[in-house]
Protein backbone atom coordinates (compact mmCIF):
# COMPACT_ATOMS: atom_id res chain seq x y z
CA UNK A 1 0.00 0.00 0.00
CA UNK A 2 2.87 2.39 0.64
CA UNK A 3 4.06 2.10 -2.55
CA UNK A 4 1.01 2.78 -4.24
CA UNK A 5 0.51 5.65 -2.24
CA UNK A 6 4.48 6.78 -3.42
CA UNK A 7 3.79 5.96 -6.95
CA UNK A 8 0.73 8.13 -7.07
CA UNK A 9 2.50 11.01 -5.21
CA UNK A 10 5.60 11.00 -7.73
CA UNK A 11 2.93 11.34 -10.28
CA UNK A 12 1.37 14.50 -8.66
CA UNK A 13 4.41 15.67 -8.36
CA UNK A 14 5.62 15.39 -11.84
CA UNK A 15 2.03 16.63 -13.58
CA UNK A 16 2.81 19.43 -15.74
CA UNK A 17 1.81 20.76 -18.96
CA UNK A 18 2.88 17.94 -20.95
CA UNK A 19 -0.32 16.43 -21.84
CA UNK A 20 1.13 13.28 -23.41
CA UNK A 21 3.57 12.87 -20.19
CA UNK A 22 0.84 13.27 -17.90
CA UNK A 23 -1.50 10.86 -19.86
CA UNK A 24 1.99 8.27 -19.73
CA UNK A 25 1.65 9.18 -15.68
CA UNK A 26 -1.98 8.74 -14.72
CA UNK A 27 -1.75 5.45 -17.15
CA UNK A 28 1.25 3.78 -15.37
CA UNK A 29 -0.44 4.70 -12.17
CA UNK A 30 -3.60 3.14 -12.92
CA UNK A 31 -2.13 -0.18 -13.89
CA UNK A 32 0.42 -0.48 -10.31
CA UNK A 33 -3.11 0.59 -8.48
CA UNK A 34 -5.06 -1.99 -10.76
CA UNK A 35 -2.31 -5.07 -10.11
CA UNK A 36 -2.48 -3.86 -6.54
CA UNK A 37 -6.14 -4.34 -6.27
CA UNK A 38 -5.96 -8.02 -8.24
CA UNK A 39 -3.11 -8.77 -5.97
CA UNK A 40 -5.05 -8.04 -2.96
CA UNK A 41 -8.44 -9.28 -4.05
CA UNK A 42 -6.84 -12.74 -4.91
CA UNK A 43 -5.02 -13.16 -1.49
CA UNK A 44 -8.46 -12.25 0.13
CA UNK A 45 -9.72 -15.58 -1.64
CA UNK A 46 -7.42 -17.65 -1.06
CA UNK A 47 -7.21 -16.71 2.54
CA UNK A 48 -11.77 -17.25 2.58
CA UNK A 49 -11.22 -20.59 1.09
CA UNK A 50 -7.84 -21.57 2.92
CA UNK A 51 -7.91 -20.15 6.72
CA UNK A 52 -5.50 -22.39 8.36
CA UNK A 53 -3.28 -21.88 5.29
CA UNK A 54 -3.21 -18.70 4.79
CA UNK A 55 -2.09 -18.34 8.36
CA UNK A 56 0.88 -20.66 8.71
CA UNK A 57 4.06 -20.51 6.44
CA UNK A 58 7.06 -22.70 6.23
CA UNK A 59 7.74 -24.91 8.74
CA UNK A 60 4.88 -24.17 10.74
CA UNK A 61 3.21 -25.14 7.11
CA UNK A 62 4.67 -28.89 6.86
CA UNK A 63 4.10 -29.36 10.95
CA UNK A 64 0.86 -28.37 10.40
CA UNK A 65 0.26 -31.38 7.61
CA UNK A 66 1.91 -33.99 9.71
CA UNK A 67 -0.68 -32.82 12.53
CA UNK A 68 -3.73 -33.19 9.92
CA UNK A 69 -1.96 -36.70 8.99
CA UNK A 70 -1.69 -37.97 12.30
CA UNK A 71 -5.15 -37.47 13.16
CA UNK A 72 -6.57 -39.04 10.15
CA UNK A 73 -4.26 -42.19 11.38
CA UNK A 74 -1.29 -42.05 8.73
CA UNK A 75 1.88 -42.68 9.45
CA UNK A 76 4.52 -40.01 10.03
CA UNK A 77 6.81 -39.47 6.82
CA UNK A 78 9.80 -40.70 7.35
CA UNK A 79 12.82 -38.06 8.26
CA UNK A 80 15.41 -37.75 5.63
CA UNK A 81 18.91 -36.12 4.98
CA UNK A 82 20.82 -35.29 2.35
CA UNK A 83 23.66 -38.57 1.31
CA UNK A 84 26.80 -38.13 -0.52
CA UNK A 85 27.25 -42.32 -1.18
CA UNK A 86 26.61 -42.44 -4.85
CA UNK A 87 25.68 -45.91 -4.08
CA UNK A 88 22.80 -44.70 -1.19
CA UNK A 89 21.06 -42.17 -3.90
CA UNK A 90 20.49 -38.43 -3.21
CA UNK A 91 18.07 -39.11 -0.47
CA UNK A 92 18.51 -41.64 2.31
CA UNK A 93 16.14 -42.23 5.18
CA UNK A 94 17.91 -42.11 8.97
CA UNK A 95 16.23 -44.28 11.62
CA UNK A 96 15.59 -43.54 15.30
CA UNK A 97 19.21 -44.28 16.95
CA UNK A 98 21.38 -43.85 13.74
CA UNK A 99 22.57 -40.49 14.29
CA UNK A 100 25.88 -40.52 15.61
CA UNK A 101 28.26 -37.75 16.27
CA UNK A 102 30.43 -36.29 13.39
CA UNK A 103 33.88 -37.09 14.11
CA UNK A 104 36.52 -34.41 14.40
CA UNK A 105 39.25 -34.05 11.28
Amino acid sequence: MLAVITVWAVIFWRLGVDVFMDGALLTGGVIVTGGFGLWVRSTQRFAERNPDLALLEGAEFLEYQRIQAAAKGLPAPATTSLSTDPDQGLIAPIEPGEIEEAEEP
